[in-house]
């Protein structure tokens, strides 16, 4: 780690040896760069190594001995800003590559040569000593691609939207009691349906959806004991699947307590 007037970089690696695969060697690299003291610019690079788990090569489900292991680079650049005291926004893009992605096919696990990811958020972000709130906005899109022949590319990012927002905001009535709430928006989606008859697999479109949640919060005995309750899905929506098939919960509540020695 530098710290040079403006400058912040942390730079690391990690050496692995598989008996396997071989070696690795993976790295991240984080620069960073304060042009006032409001604002700061920033720079994630990061590689990664991955060898197949023992379900993947050895279990009882599409199992496959000869997969190669997945090694990906990532990139992701932003600046984040005080707009007003206490008020910050952060806007950052990412582009990430997997080769040899790791996926399960028609005939079990197999590798594909390689999927690209690449997206960008958008993060609004406010604290005082009574309210808090946060609204972000993700955007995210990717590709698979495979040699045949020549090079085929397709969508394949699974039940996950290319667009999702996240707004929260919290209170603090008092120096004990918290409440708060999230609205969560999450854009329509792919999923794959398996037919159970003839095993084929058809290409589905999951529409999309948005939930409601609270939460409840009362501190005892100096906040060592916390009460508890979240209600989710506060308007009752099944009108909605996260897995093709399967249904979702309606309005559900949890309570207890924590205790913190």
């Amino acid at each position: 780690s530098i710290h040079a007037n403006q400058w912040n970089i942390e730079l690391g690696g990690r050496f692995n040896h598989h008996n396997q695969y071989g070696n690795n060697f993976t790295y991240s690299f984080n620069p960073s760069y304060l042009i006032d003291n409001k604002t700061k610019l920033f720079i994630n690079a990061a590689s990664g190594f991955r060898a197949p788990s023992i379900d993947e090569l050895f279990g009882p489900f599409g199992a496959n001995p000869n997969l190669k292991p997945e090694k990906s680079n990532s990139q992701e650049a932003g600046i984040q800003t005080e707009l007003i005291q206490q008020l910050f926004v952060t806007i950052a893009g990412f582009n990430r590559t997997i080769n040899d992605v790791i996926i399960y096919g028609n005939n079990g696990y197999e590798n594909r040569d390689k999927q690209h990811d690449y997206g960008a958020e958008l993060e609004i972000n406010y604290n005082s000593a009574k309210f808090s709130a946060k609204a972000s906005y993700a955007y995210i899109d990717g590709k698979i691609t495979e040699k045949i022949g020549k090079d085929t590319s397709f969508y394949n990012l699974v039940r996950r939207p290319k667009n999702a927002v996240n707004l929260f905001a919290g209170y603090h009535i008092t120096n004990h009691f918290l409440i708060s709430s999230t609205l969560l928006f999450n854009g329509k989606r792919t999923d794959n349906y398996f037919d159970p008859v003839t095993f084929s697999s058809t290409e589905v479109y999951l529409k999309s959806y948005a939930l409601w949640n609270a939460y409840v919060e009362y501190k005892f005995l100096r906040n060592k004991l916390r009460l508890f309750v979240s209600v989710n899905n506060i308007t009752n929506n099944k009108n909605y699947y996260e897995v093709y098939g399967y249904s979702v919960p309606g309005t559900n509540f949890t309570t207890g307590f924590r205790f913190q020695l």
